[in-house]
């Protein structure tokens, strides 16, 4: 899916070159992550990544700095309930990819398109 960042999360992003100029209303483009995690889906960030519903999600762990050694804030370490009208988003894709285990759930309202895969490797 594509769905804008909140604005004080996409102005972090923005800042540090993670997006770039585009049609969200902060003026910075969208990001394309799965869903991972939808209402009523329990999500657990822990240092050694997160569990969906009780399972283990592979390559979740959260990094502590980016790639320019800057600290990244995570998630709260907790166990909590997605709520309504909320997602998580995820990618599996790179091991550095800015998603919900740094700032939570976004709000549906936020998602601005689709994504499908159309070659792979």
């Amino acid at each position: 899916m594509l769905a804008c960042l909140p604005r004080s999360v996409a102005r972090l992003a923005r800042q540090r070159g993670y997006v770039h100029r585009g049609s969200c209303p902060g003026g910075d483009t969208p990001i394309g992550k799965r869903v991972l995690a939808v209402a009523g889906d329990t999500v657990a960030v822990s240092v050694r990544g997160l569990t969906v519903n009780g399972r283990y999600v592979p390559g979740s762990v959260p990094l502590t700095h980016d790639a320019r050694g800057r600290a990244l804030l995570s998630a709260t370490p907790a166990r909590s309930i997605v709520l309504g009208g909320t997602v998580w988003l995820f990618s599996n894709h790179s091991p550095r990819s800015y998603d919900s285990r740094y700032f939570g759930a976004v709000s549906v309202r936020s998602v601005v398109g689709g994504l499908r895969v159309v070659a792979t490797r």
